[in-house]
């Protein structure tokens, strides 16, 4: 199989993954204007390794498809890390009320 052929299609997926987490975060911070630091950090975080799921696809001589899985996974795992902020922060400020 030519994997070559499949490199745009994973970037082009990649890139639409990458466009989760910041656009996740406005409809977080739209609500909560206190989470703005530590729900920044995670996004550059999450995108971060998400560029390193595409420098997978284009630097591997194998399956695109790893680089994929990569950039799936960090943006998943991430997505719920700002979940697990947002539950955290609202509750240290329900116990300080």
């Amino acid at each position: 199989m030519d994997t070559e052929a499949l490199k745009p299609f994973c970037l082009a997926a990649c890139l639409c993954i990458s466009l989760f987490l910041p656009f996740y975060a406005k409809a977080v911070l739209r609500k909560r204007k206190e989470l703005r630091r530590p729900v920044i950090a995670l996004v550059w975080a999450g995108q971060g390794c998400l560029g390193l799921g595409g420098l997978l696809i284009v630097m591997s001589p194998h399956n695109p498809f790893i680089g994929l899985a990569v950039a799936m996974t960090s943006g998943i795992v991430f997505g719920f890390l700002i979940r697990r902020q947002i539950a955290i922060v609202s509750k240290a400020s329900s116990l300080s009320n």
